[in-house]
């Protein structure tokens, strides 16, 4: 690979922002397009506001081996869906794709119409 970002660097805007020994932080980083691989290592060095540079180079443990004590980040990843991370999202509102947001709505609307109904004959045989 001879283009791309190579390198990420986060700075506090203050000392109120930064990353005391011992904290950590998630850092969202939008990509594209990922290459066809099961994962992506991001060796990663990281200044505290003390000074101290923690270097998170560490290869990942190979399967039944112990953590490493500085692992490098390490990113799975998955074949893309046909249909998005909008349309499988339900935290955004969107159906994961088997329906239920659908029958969900059709059911709420079911019980609001009976209840409706319900009323209406409760109400019509208090007045008889």
């Amino acid at each position: 690979m001879t283009e791309g970002v190579f390198s990420v660097t986060w700075t506090p805007d203050g000392r109120q922002d930064a990353i005391a020994p011992g904290e950590y932080d998630e850092f969202d980083i939008s990509v594209g397009p990922l290459p066809d691989v099961s994962s992506l290592t991001f060796k990663t060095l990281q200044t505290y506001s003390d000074g101290t540079v923690v270097r998170w180079i560490d290869p990942p443990a190979a399967e039944g081996q112990p953590e490493p004590e500085h692992p490098a980040p390490t990113l799975a990843l998955v074949p893309a869906s046909d249909q998005g991370p909008e349309a499988t999202d339900p935290a955004e509102g969107g159906d994961d794709g088997d329906g239920t947001a659908t029958t969900a709505l059709v059911l709420s609307i079911v019980a609001v119409l009976l209840g409706g109904g319900a009323l209406g004959v409760s109400l019509l045989r208090r007045r008889s």
